[in-house]
């Protein structure tokens, strides 16, 4: 398995190089955990990341063994790109629930959803907390946690990447603008429209969720974002 070679000591950092296993490195020094090593990247067998360059990179402590006398002395991490999501992530959107199918008992209801981070962010990823509860309780509160990367709001598995419904950062300007909400006389919250976006499940039993909706978020700026996202259900064979 080949080892990635990260501009700084964490996964949310770039990947700039891979290394080919049995490869030999000079140690430039090591995280303050000591999870990490930075190491000189003038080798042969390693390969450059298209569109990265570096003399230097770090590489995982539980991939490489360490050889020599004395210890890597402690290096300053880089300082990262400006973070998309504060470690004191906090939003709250509506969902307005419809289905169209002759087989659900209940055909609309809205929803609040409420992401808060409530823990340290590690190593790069925020552990955001989200509660859904519904109006007149149509449908029962439901909980998940998701870790999403600081640096570019993913979830880590990308297993809810194609599920809109699971996605709050659609990026700085998701979409056409279609409006000023406005605060005071001097300055205003735009307002951007994306979608509509889809996504399908399986339920079982020969059954396909359908799922069909848009996002409508008001930002005044990228970390601050209240979502609303209009949702309809079909279901078919």
């Amino acid at each position: 398995m080949r080892a990635n070679l990260r501009s700084g000591p964490g996964t949310s950092f770039d990947i700039v190089a891979k290394a080919n296993p049995g490869l030999t490195f000079d140690v430039l020094g090591r995280s303050e955990d000591g999870k990490w090593y930075q190491v000189a990247t003038n080798v042969t067998g390693i390969t450059n990341v298209e569109g990265k360059s570096a003399k230097d990179g770090w590489v995982a402590a539980e991939l490489v063994r360490v050889a020599g006398e004395g210890d890597a002395p402690v290096v300053a991490a880089p300082t990262r790109d400006e973070l998309l999501l504060s470690p004191d992530l906090a939003a709250t959107w509506s969902v307005n629930w419809t289905c169209d199918s002759d087989r659900c008992q209940i055909k609309q209801c809205d929803a609040e959803v409420k992401a808060l981070v409530n823990r340290q962010a590690s190593s790069g990823f925020l552990p955001v907390e989200h509660t859904v509860t519904w109006d007149d309780a149509c449908f029962s509160t439901d909980a998940w946690t998701f870790d999403v990367d600081q640096t570019n709001g993913k979830e880590r598995t990308g297993e809810a990447e194609q599920n809109f419904l699971y996605g709050y950062w659609l990026g700085a300007k998701p979409g056409d603008a279609v409006g000023v909400f406005p605060l005071d006389d001097k300055e205003g919250v735009e307002v951007y429209c994306s979608g509509p976006h889809t996504v399908e499940i399986e339920e079982g039993a020969g059954w396909t969720h359908g799922l069909s909706g848009q996002h409508l978020s008001r930002c005044q700026h990228r970390y601050a974002c209240l979502h609303e996202l209009h949702q309809t259900l079909a279901l078919h064979r």
